[in-house]
Parts: C-alpha cells; sequence; structure tokens
C-alpha cells in the first residue's frame, strides 16, 4: 500500500508523466484541512503506536499548530522528528524534547517548500 500526500495541485499533471502510471491505477482522494481536534487525534494515535517514544501534549500541540492541518505538513512533521530521533538517538525508550520537535518543525517547513510551494511558483 502507498499513501500519497501532498499532490493536491499537481495531480492532474503528474498522472500524465509516463513513469507515473501506478498514479493513474490508484485511488485518488482529496483531502481538506484537519480541524484542530482531528490533527490532534491523528499525532496522537500515530505517535502512540511507535513502542517506547513519548511525547508530551505541549509536543503534539506544536506539531499540530505548525501544520496548519494539512495533511502534507502533518506528514512531513512526522517523519523529521522520527528520522531526527532516529539518527540522534540510541536508547529503547525516548521522550521528545522540544528542540527535537523545533529541529522537526524546521526541516518539515523547509522540505514543504521546496518540494510543494517553490515547484507551484
Amino acid at each position: 500500500m502507498l499513501a500519497v500526500a501532498g499532490l493536491p495541485y499537481a495531480y492532474s499533471i503528474v498522472i500524465k508523466h509516463e513513469g507515473c502510471t501506478y498514479l493513474r491505477r490508484a485511488s485518488h482522494e482529496e483531502l481538506g484541512l484537519f480541524t484542530w481536534d482531528e490533527a490532534t487525534d491523528s499525532f496522537n494515535s500515530i505517535f502512540s503506536e511507535i513502542n517506547g517514544l513519548e511525547l508530551d501534549p505541549a509536543i503534539i500541540e506544536k506539531l499540530n499548530q505548525a501544520s496548519y492541518g494539512h495533511p502534507y505538513i502533518m506528514q512531513l512533521l512526522g517523519y523529521h522528528l522520527i528520522m531526527h530521533i532516529n539518527d540522534h538517538v540510541s536508547e529503547k525508550k525516548h521522550h521528545v524534547t522540544d528542540d527535537e520537535a523545533e529541529v522537526a518543525i524546521t526541516n518539515a517547513i523547509f522540505t514543504y517548500e521546496q518540494r510543494a510551494l517553490k515547484p507551484l511558483l
């Protein structure tokens, strides 16, 4: 299974490329912005499934605020947070710090600008 977020405006253009036949065969579901509660529930749900990882509600709130409820930014935030932790933490249990959340936010927003906003502009 493959889930791809972040192609809201370019989908119809992307699927015309010869190498993207898998996207033409896939179901396309347009997502709007998540509400604050939906985004919070999503972050809590996905991070609670990672054994040994703990996040305070304040960290979830910070990630939620940075995402603006945008599914692709939420995906990037989770990705960059986990990648940063995997690269810098060797213990089996870890409590996410404010600094780690800030690094993830900075990296996610930069990635969003480079992969989504810059091509659109």
